[in-house]
This record gives structure tokens, sequence and C-alpha cells, in this order.
């Protein structure tokens, strides 16, 4: 049997697709499957049959990605749940070398439509190129590599950039967007190569809006032949309808709840304007009421600017009185408060002088108590200077800390006078020698030498200048020599080139030594007198009881205290001298200073009394004068209680200007008695305020008749509101009418659109049973499609029959009503959003009446699945021919799922009438079956073609291509098919 492409390849406006090809996606490594003849899948499930037919849609739809992929493609599982933009996304292009390639062909030649991964978030792009796919099958698959059994191999390089060049040298060029794919894939162009190279499917207007969604629901019958969907048939009929009006706008698009909304606003207004005209009388009783309290109140008003006008003359003639009264007030309470701060300063000061001069005669005191105990100390010791005074009362102290040591310790005591005795005996020998060598005079051994030699044994031996002992000449020489060793240089004595360290250099004089010894003489007096004393104490201290002993240890512990004060005393003795001097002599300068200040005090003092009377005396000045302006002000007081209390006053106030006038003695009073009589004219005026509010006529919330008070502003504003509703009312009644009107018009321009609907749906299905008419299928003698309304819209036909839409006035309230009754049901029940009413909502069902041989009536009984898909065979192609172009014929695949559900007599004769009708069927089934081989002939059993070896990944190894299988009789009357391989 002669494939399909085999009979019509003569025809010059065929547009067919050949093969799809499949590399790296879905199941497949590399797959080549025909689509122009008829033929069956066979493999177990999960391995993707379905999917590969469904691949079929990516390019036969005018897609760009797989984001809302349920309204799209409609992918789903055996359960029927649909599957997300990611998983289609990851399954038809999970990686970069994933591509699907459609091979096709038209009137200008064969060319090949290349799908691959795009830039996008879940997007595809395309690649056409104007070639037989046997020109570039080599870019996608090592068809001569010696691997998976002799299927090929993968190419390792494989992605967009290793092709997309050669594909640019074929003439290969990528479309973008919506609109080129539109244009190139879908725009019939008998005449231009060019423009329809690429064309897929030739639609008469080129691939509008409309054409392209009937195209779509066409498409989803193609796939779903059985029809197992129910609204794929009435979706696809409702779109034909629609795309065959010339316009857009003719396409059935009534909203409803416009219409409904349209009349409540229409209904609310008519209400609004009656009410606005019953309120009339209202307004004119307040209007009336207004314009006599302006009246009113202007006069009022002038009288109390005029009144003000001659009080604030009569206040003016005082301020500048009372100003100049202030500046001199104030210049005299400056001048007061400047002496007063004097005057409280200087005192200030000589209190705390005063309060100085008492600290500082006790600094004076205590120095003076000290400088006192030092004199006390140095008359004690006379003929001593403040150093020798320094150093004897530390010897004493440390005598006396001795002694108390020894007073504690009785073998210390013991050791101390024999210390004490040994020294008593030293120092009277040294007395005695020194006083036989001043009493007796002798020359010592220095005076024997020459001074020169005497200064310097001198310096050497201080003692030389205390011996007598007459000398020889040669030792007299041998000492002279010595000395002579010794030369002076600088302030050192050098022998022999070398300074003698730590040898003073003092001249040799006699007087001096003498001098000096009379002085160790009165010392060693005074050591053995104080050494005599200090024995006998302890001699004495050895026969105290205990109790004597400590009572001895208090009184020299206490002298030794009292010694250590005046060691303190004498230390810082010339501190104590100088601070006496300084704090005399700061104790007189503050004594001058108070008296000082206390002369100054007594300056502010004066000025003071004579500041103070002269403030007093401008105080009282402008006393006077505030008493006056009091009583003025006292008069302006009660006119702003009037101007408060009618707050009219006020506004008056501020654009009247005042008139001269002679006023009377009580104006005030005649201005209080007007006020009274037009707050009563207020009341008035508010009362039929309040009246005219409370029929709630102003756009507000209804609370202004609520109200305490109104200011005369507020009033004024919404006596304008009121006016302007008034004034234009019976130019909003003219409007009312006329959108009245119009709404009518609209509204039975709505209705009869929905009657067109259903008479365009009914005259829709007799065309299509005139075209059933001419073929007969299976063992029926005729078959009529037929198609339901939906119940709720036939309701309404019915009740707008029995309307009048015609007329000046709002429509009945009852046509209304049963619009809002029918949206809410028919829109809840359908369970649609919105209450915009379109074709597609109107068609309840489709369904096929049948009528067997031999037999008058129709029968609605299910058919099997044969013939229900040799009639929806049929049916797409009486639909799809008003879709193409008239010069057009397409050759088209078929979907049948689960084929095998489908007896072998029924799928024979559905194979027939798809041929007939220039379709292909191509099917699936996971089980091998020679009733399905024998009746589309041609077959592929994808799982016995796998990659043993590489693949392009583990997930994917199917690899199909080349022939496909066939079943072909071998002799013309032979009834034995066998199978055989068919031609590429």
């Amino acid at each position: 049997m002669d494939t399909l492409f085999q009979q019509i390849d003569t025809c010059p406006d065929l547009y067919a697709i050949r093969q799809l090809v499949f590399v790296n996606s879905a199941a497949y490594a590399y797959t080549e499957i025909r689509v122009d003849q008829h033929t069956a899948l066979f493999g177990r499930n999960n391995l993707g049959k379905t999917s590969m037919l469904n691949a079929l849609k990516l390019f036969l739809l005018p897609e760009e990605n797989f984001k809302k992929c349920d309204r799209k493609f409609g992918f789903c599982s055996r359960s029927g749940d649909f599957y997300s933009a990611q998983e289609s996304f990851k399954y038809y292009f999970p990686d970069q070398n994933s591509f699907i390639l459609l091979e096709a062909e038209n009137l200008y030649g064969p060319f090949c439509v290349l799908l691959h991964q795009g830039r996008k978030e879940f997007s595809y792009a395309r690649i056409v190129v104007p070639c037989a796919y046997e020109e570039i099958r080599h870019l996608l698959w090592d068809f001569a590599a010696d691997c998976n059994e002799g299927l090929g191999a993968p190419l390792e390089t494989l992605s967009l950039a290793s092709i997309q060049a050669e594909l640019s040298q074929l003439g290969g060029e990528s479309l973008h967007d919506s609109k080129t794919i539109r244009e190139r894939l879908f725009a019939y162009h008998p005449m231009s190569r060019e423009e329809g190279r690429y064309c897929l499917l030739p639609l008469k207007q080129g691939g509008t809006d409309r054409e392209l969604a009937a195209w779509k629901q066409l498409i989803h019958l193609a796939f779903d032949i059985g029809a197992n969907d129910s609204r794929t048939l009435p979706d696809a009929l409702a779109t034909i309808i629609e795309g065959e009006k010339q316009r857009k706008s003719d396409e059935l698009s009534i909203d409803l709840n416009q219409i409904l909304q349209d009349y409540e606003q229409l209904r609310a207004e008519r209400d609004e304007l009656q009410r606005v005209s019953n309120a009339r009388e209202d307004w004119e009783r307040f209007d009336t009421c207004y314009r006599q309290y302006e009246a009113q109140s202007r006069d009022v008003g002038q009288f109390y600017v005029d009144l003000k006008a001659a009080l604030a003359a009569e206040q003016s003639t005082i301020v500048p009185l009372i100003e100049k009264a202030v500046q001199t007030h104030e210049a005299a309470q400056e001048v007061w408060n400047k002496v007063k701060t004097g005057f409280r300063d200087s005192s200030d000061r000589v209190k705390q002088l005063e309060g100085s001069q008492a600290e500082r005669e006790q600094q004076l005191k205590q120095s003076e108590t000290a400088v006192k105990r030092i004199s006390d100390i140095q008359r004690a010791y006379p003929g001593l200077d403040p150093d020798e005074l320094l150093a004897e009362l530390q010897q004493q102290a440390k005598r006396k800390a001795a002694f108390i040591e020894d007073l504690q310790d009785e073998g210390q005591r013991q050791a101390r006078m024999e210390q004490l005795n040994h020294a008593l005996i030293r120092d009277r020998k040294r007395r005695d020698r020194i006083n036989v060598q001043l009493e007796h005079v002798k020359p010592t051994v220095l005076d024997q030498l020459d001074p020169q030699a005497a200064t310097v044994l001198y310096n050497l031996a201080p003692a030389l200048a205390e011996v007598t002992p007459v000398l020889d000449q040669p030792s007299r020489e041998v000492m002279q020599q010595f000395a002579g060793l010794f030369e002076l240089a600088e302030d050192a004595w050098v022998l022999c080139g070398e300074p003698v360290p730590n040898v003073t250099i003092l001249p040799y004089n006699p007087e001096a030594v003498r001098e000096q010894l009379e002085q160790q003489l009165i010392k060693l007096k005074d050591a053995i007198q104080k050494q005599d004393l200090e024995l006998k104490e302890l001699l004495a201290c050895t026969r105290f009881t205990q109790a004597e002993q400590r009572e001895k240890l208090k009184a020299e512990q206490a002298e030794l205290s009292i010694l250590q004060t005046h060691i303190t005393l004498m230390k810082a003795s010339d501190t104590h001298f100088q601070q006496f001097k300084k704090a005399q002599a700061s104790l007189a300068e503050l004594q001058q200073q108070i008296a000082d200040a206390r002369h100054d005090s007594e300056r502010y003092k004066k000025q003071y009394n004579e500041a103070l009377g002269l403030e007093q005396q401008a105080r009282e000045s402008l006393d006077a004068l505030k008493v006056q302006k009091q009583t003025v002000s006292e008069q302006l007081g009660r006119l702003e209680l009037l101007r408060n209390s009618h707050g009219v006053l006020q506004g008056w106030a501020s654009h009247l200007e005042p008139m001269t006038r002679t006023l009377p003695e009580d104006a005030l009073a005649v201005l209080e008695r007007q006020c009274i009589e037009m707050g009563e004219l207020q009341q008035k005026l508010m009362e039929a305020l309040r009246t005219l509010l409370s029929q709630q006529l102003l756009e507000s919330d209804g609370s202004e008749s609520y109200r305490v008070s109104f200011e005369m502003a507020h009033v004024k504003a919404l006596r304008q509101q009121f006016e302007r509703l008034f004034s234009t009312l019976e130019g909003q009644q003219m409007d009312y009418d006329n959108r009245v009107r119009a709404h009518n018009k609209n509204t039975s321009i709505q209705m009869d659109a929905l009657r067109d609907a259903g008479r365009q749906i009914r005259g829709f299905i007799a065309e299509i049973n005139r075209e059933f008419g001419a073929y007969s299928v299976s063992n029926l003698e005729e078959v009529q499609f037929a198609c339901d309304l939906h119940p709720r819209f036939q309701l309404l036909l019915s009740d707008l029959d029995k309307i009048n839409l015609f007329g000046e006035e709002l429509h009945d309230q009852r046509l209304y009503q049963r619009l809002n009754d029918f949206c809410d049901e028919f829109f809840r029940d359908s369970g649609r959003y919105g209450r915009v009413l379109q074709m597609h909502q109107l068609i309840e069902k489709v369904r096929y009446r049948f009528r067997l041989s031999g037999q008058d009536q129709f029968t609605e009984n299910a058919q099997s699945n044969g013939t229900t898909s040799m009639v929806n065979s049929l049916l797409l192609s009486i639909l799809l021919k008003r879709l193409l172009a008239q010069d057009a014929q397409i050759c088209l695949p078929l979907v049948m799922d689960e084929m095998a559900s489908i007896d072998q007599q029924n799928l024979q004769t559905a194979v027939e009438i798809a041929q007939q009708h220039g379709f292909v069927l191509f099917g699936a089934s996971p089980d091998m079956s020679a009733e399905i081989v024998q009746a589309v002939r041609h077959y592929i059993y994808l799982g016995m073609f796998k990659a043993t070896e590489k693949a392009y990944s583990e997930q994917r190894r199917v690899v199909y291509h080349g022939a496909c299988e066939s079943l072909r009789p071998l002799a013309k009357n032979s009834v034995t098919p066998e199978l055989v391989e068919a031609d590429g």
C-alpha cells in the first residue's frame, strides 16, 4: 500500500509533515519517526510513546515557553494530572544538547523546524532550515560509528553552537518572537516563496488570534480523536463560529454584569432625582430665611464695625501715653536694677572679705604660734646658729632614743654604760691635753716647718697641728722634703702627677687652729657633762623598780617626742618665719580691702535709694494711665463678647469699612438688642437648614442634620450646594432621560445578540450536518451532529420573548431581576468568574445522533471507539476546511492513544476514513498486536532499540532511525500477510 505522501505528491498546494526527530529529548537518545503514514508505536508504559505524540503540539502551536503549560498544551499523566512548566521543560529539553526536529514540506519544497533550549526560563526557540532533514541529520548523530550494536553513537561535541554555523550556511534562520512565528509558520503566501517558505499551516487570515484560538481547539481534537474530553468539541465548535465573523467586535461578549450595574445606577439616579424634586418647597423656605438673615446681619455688622472703630480711636489716644510712660518706667527700672546690682555686689563683697579676714587671722595665729616656739627653742640654746641648733637637737634626740633603748634592754644598758665610761675616759684625756696645749703654748710640729710644708702636711694630717715634739734638723728636713713632693694643681694636691683624693685645701693658720681647739674644748666639756649625766642616770636606773622603770621610760619617751617636735620646727623654721610675715602682710592687705569695700557699699546704697524713688514715681504714673485704658478696654471686651457669641459679626468685620456717624450713648446696649433679634432669625434659619439636610440630598454621610451648630461660612457653602442642586435639576432630568434611552437601546442590542448567538449555533450545526450527509460511516446510514445549549440560557431566551424592550422609561424591573437570577445561577453552576457571556459558555454539550442501516429512528447510544474516531475525523476535516486557505490541502497526523482498545474492523475503517480526508492515523499501544499491525501496516516497537554502550544521557537511551516495519501481502491475491521492511 502506498504511503499518503506517495498518493498526493503531485498536489502542488499540499502542506504535509514528514517526520519527527528527538535528540537527547524525552526518553530518546536519538529517534526518527515518520508521521506522514499510518503508524503504530508499541512499547511498555513510561517509554515515551504518548509524549512523542504530544511533542507535535510544540510545532503546531505558536508558543515560545512552557509557562501555563496546562492551558497551552494540556500535557497530563494517565491519572489526568497536568504536568507543570518545569516538569515539561526538563522532559523535552533537559540539556543544552537536547533538540526536537520536525521535517515538513509545502509547495516550495521540504524544510526543517529545529527546537532547542531558549534563553529565558522554561522557554524554547526555533530555527528553520530550507532543506530536507537528510542533509543535516549527520549533525545530530554519528551514524557511521561502530557502536550500540550498529545503531551509531552520540556526537560528544553536540551543542547549538556546533551546528549553528552549518545551519546558517544552508540558509537557516531563527524565529525569535511570537509575531514572526505566526507570519512564517501560519500565514498563507502562495505567490511569495520568501514569505511562504516555512508555512506549516496555511490559515486564511494569516494566523490571527481568533484563527489560532480555533486551530488550538482543533489540535486538541486531533490529539483526542476519541473525544475523551467532554469540552474538546464544544470549545472547538464555539471558537470556529466566532472565528468566521468578519470583525473581532462581532464576537459574542456580553457583559451582563455591566447591564445590571447600569440599571442599578440609573434606578438609583431616578430615585435621587425624585427625592430632590420632593424637597423643593423646603429649599425655598430655607433660601428665604437665608436672604433675610443676610440683610439683617449686614446692618448689625456695620453698627458693630462703627462702634468698634470709635472705641479703638478713643483707645488710640491713650496708647502713646502709656507707651511713653512704659519707656520712662523701664528706664528708671533699668537704672534701679543696675544700682541695685552694684549695691548687692558691694555688700556681698564686704561680707566675703570679712569672712576671709577671720580665716587669715587664724592662719596668722597659727604661724605666730610656730614662730614663738622656734624662738623659745633658740633662746634655750644661746650661741648656736640654726644649723648648729638643729644638729644639737638631733644629737639629743639620738641620745634620748638610745637611752630609751637602754632602759628597755638590760644587756644593752650595761653595754651602754661601759661605752659611756670608755668615752668619758677618752674625752677627759683629750680635754686635759687640749687644756695643757692652750695653757702652755708650745710650738707644734707644723710650727717648726715652713708655711708651704706646714699647709701640705696640715691638709694631709690635721692632727699634726696638736702634737708638740721638738724636731731635730734631720727630722725637719725629711718632713720638708716629703711635703715638697706635693704640688697644688687646680683644686687638688698632686703627688708625682696623680691627684690625691679626699684631701681638702686649707692654708695652715696657727691662730685658727687655736680657735678650733678652744671650740673643741668647749664641745668636749659639754659632751663629758652629758655623758656623765647619762651614765649617772643609767646607774640610777639599775636601782629602779619595774614600776619606776616604766614611769622613767614614759617620761623619756615624752621628752623624745618633744625633741622630735622641736627638730621638725627647726627644719621648717625658715618656712614658718616666711609664712608668718606673709600672713601679716596678707591680713593687712585684706583689712585695707575691707575698708575700701565698705566705702563703695555706702556709696551704692545712697544711689540705690535715689533710683528706687524715681522708679516708684514712674510706676505710679504708668499705673494711672493703665487704669484709664482699662475703662476703654472693658467696653471693647463687652464688644468682643458679642462678636464671639455671634460669629456673623466677625465675618462682616473682615468685609465692611467703618462709617462716620454719631453713635448714641447706649450704643453698646443697642447693639446687644440687635444681636438678640438676629439670633432668633438665625435659629429659624438653622431649623430650615436641618430640615433640608435631613433629606440627605447632598453627597455626605447624613450626619450634617445632627450637628448642634453651623458656622455661617459652612451654611453659605451648603446653600451654594443646594442652589446648584435645584438649579440643575431640570438639566439632570433631561440627561437622565437620554441615558435611559441609550441604556434601553444597548440592552435591546445585547439581548438581540443573545438571540443571534442561538441562531448562529443552530445554523452552524445545520451546515455541518449537510456536509455529514455526503458521507457514510461503517454500518451507519446517517450521522447527525447535535448541540445542546445551556438550559438556563434557553430559559433566558424564552423570557426575553415575553418582555417589551422598547420604550422611553427604564425597562421593567422584572427583566433585570431575571438577568440577575440567570447570572447568579449560570455563572455559579459553571464555576466561572465574572459575568461576561461568551459563545463557548452557551454550548452545554456536543453529541452525535446515529441512524443505523435499516432503521428509521436515531439513537444517541455510544458507538465503538473506532466509530467515534471515524466520526471525529470527519468532523475535524469539515472544521479544518473552514480555517485553511481555499486552495491548500494539509496532511496532519490524528493521534489515537491506546489504539488496542479499538477492534480490528473499526480500526481498519478509521484508517480508511482518515486517509480519505487527508489525515494519517498515529497511535500507540503498550503491547504489540497483529490486528493493529494489519490495520495501520506501519509500526515501531520502541523497546527493541536501545543504546547499549553510549548515549547522551543514562535517562534517555532509546535509539531508532531508518525504516519502519510494515505488513504487506506477498501477492496480489494472497490472504496471508508477512512482515517485511518498508522503504525508507
